[in-house]
């Protein structure tokens, strides 16, 4: 969802993403505490699941990610798409324009490997901080 909205309200997606996780720590702990056999616990846990199967074929794939494996025309399609849902219009030279921002960064980031993220301090800092936290 964050490549879907503009660069001023990322920080908002980000943050409301991740809240869904708490509110479903407390439903567990509400369903836990409610449902005391911990077969139909299991049950109940895996049920609102069901309902996101429809997805994967509701929703396109990620435009960055198409671009990065060179089906840049289904991105195309996909972002103009949005433009139309949001009442806007894209022109050639704003598609281009996407197309060369995410293949360039796709391309300076094939050659990365894991030690990577140690070797500049202040990656090395939010990297061990991430594996700490989780």
């Amino acid at each position: 969802a964050m490549e879907l909205v503009g660069k001023t309200r990322r920080v908002l997606v980000g943050v409301l993403a991740q809240a869904f996780y708490t509110l479903g720590y407390f439903s567990a702990a509400l369903l836990a505490w409610s449902i005391h056999s911990w077969r139909w616990l299991q049950v109940a846990m895996t049920l609102p699941a069901l309902f996101f199967i429809p997805y994967y074929w509701l929703i396109p794939e990620s435009s960055r990610w198409l671009i990065s494996q060179g089906r840049t025309a289904e991105a195309r399609l996909i972002l103009q798409h949005a433009a139309n849902l949001n009442g806007k219009t894209v022109t050639e030279e704003m598609m281009q324009e996407v197309v060369n921002t995410t293949s360039g960064k796709m391309v300076s980031s094939q050659a990365a490997n894991f030690l990577d993220l140690f070797r500049h301090p202040n990656l090395r800092k939010k990297t061990l901080n991430i594996f700490f936290n989780w």
